[in-house]
């Protein structure tokens, strides 16, 4: 009986004696660096590491060196060994790695495993998202640009009228964007925490337009910016002159139109519209084309 006892007393010290202790400096995929696996232990020099409940990778102590098995394996990378202490840093995470579960584990004299708490790879929800434009205004005289300020995500779809016109992701040091040629967005960047594009080819025809900004969560939420409309405020005034409206100067009056910054003005005779001129990048389109009293129109 004392026999019995005293083995059970010595098998519960060494089994509470080597507990194993898995810890990271991040589970965060949104952290912006590799999350560092540190597996604490008693005294064993083979340790296995767990991915979603199979051993991904046994690390063994040899000498002064870390002989792994195998020698390549998938997410794990920079292993090093001590007879208390392994570790691992994971490499070529991507969203696809939210939810993965790591362990670590020792073998005991009887042929079982003494595995650690399970540490889960994941990604935060975006707090905020948030859209701003140097300007909403088409008659601002230049394109607006616009610029999406979120948490720490590398993908953004851009909304264009309640659908998405672009979807823009951080490509290395590039900016992956599909499609690749979008109508209205150009120049479009990427960074992990914000998004920028500037809108091109727009019109009168644009006016009222809404624009946003989204992020994806891990699990299909989609958090959206404020939204933006494209504006065309009323003009506020409108002066017409000439160098004279006498029939007699010798010469033909010349006419002028101030206004806001507008692209098209209408020409009036006796209370009827005789002329449209619109600009069109460096030229003045006109309708009619030839028009009755007016010409050489800028």
């Amino acid at each position: 009986m004392y026999l019995k006892l005293l083995l059970s007393i010595v098998l519960f010290v060494n089994v509470a004696a080597q507990s194993v202790i898995l810890y990271a400096d991040t589970t965060d995929l949104s952290a912006g660096h590799s999350p560092h696996l540190t597996c604490d232990h008693s005294y064993d020099s083979l340790v296995s590491w767990w991915l979603n409940g199979r051993i991904a990778l046994r690390a063994t102590v040899n000498g002064g060196e870390c002989m792994t098995s195998p020698t390549k394996p998938p997410y794990l990378a920079d292993c090093t060994c001590a007879v208390t202490v392994h570790t691992c840093t994971l490499k070529d995470l991507s969203w696809s790695n939210v939810g993965d579960q790591w362990a670590c584990s020792i073998g005991t004299w009887n042929g079982t495993d003494i595995k650690s708490n399970i540490l889960t790879i994941t990604v935060p929800a975006p707090k905020s998202v948030n859209l701003s434009a140097d300007t909403t205004d088409l008659s601002a005289g230049h394109p607006p640009h616009l610029t999406c300020n979120h948490d720490y995500y590398p993908i953004v779809s851009w909304w264009h009228n309640g659908g998405i016109a672009l979807r823009a992701q951080v490509n290395g040091g590039y900016c992956l964007d599909i499609p690749t040629n979008p109508a209205y967005l150009t120049e479009c960047t990427c960074s992990y925490t914000e998004h920028t594009c500037t809108l091109k080819n727009l019109s009168r025809s644009n006016v009222g337009d809404q624009l946003a900004c989204s992020v994806s969560n891990w699990d299909g939420t989609v958090i959206t910016s404020n939204i933006l409309t494209l504006t065309l405020p009323a003009p506020k005034s409108v002066t017409l002159y000439a160098d004279t409206t006498d029939v007699s100067a010798g010469h033909s009056p010349h006419l002028t139109c101030h206004h806001d910054n507008y692209p098209i003005t209408s020409w009036w005779l006796n209370g009827e519209i005789a002329l449209r001129a619109q600009v069109n990048g460096g030229d003045c389109l006109i309708i009619p084309t030839n028009p009755a009293y007016l010409t050489d129109c800028t």
